[in-house]
């Protein structure tokens, strides 16, 4: 069964602990996406990566 996950993330420092779960849902054909808040500090990273 394939599926989809949103992962709703609320500041850009907690996406390290989601990563692991990400890949891992990912291998299994999962498609997975984070949504990410606005942060006016740290929006440029967000669209730079």
């Amino acid at each position: 069964m394939v599926g989809k996950v949103l992962f709703d993330v609320q500041h850009l420092y907690y996406i390290p602990q989601y990563l692991p779960v990400v890949h891992s849902l990912q291998e299994s054909g999962v498609s997975c996406l984070l949504v990410l808040h606005n942060e006016p500090d740290f929006d440029d990273i967000k669209v730079a990566a």
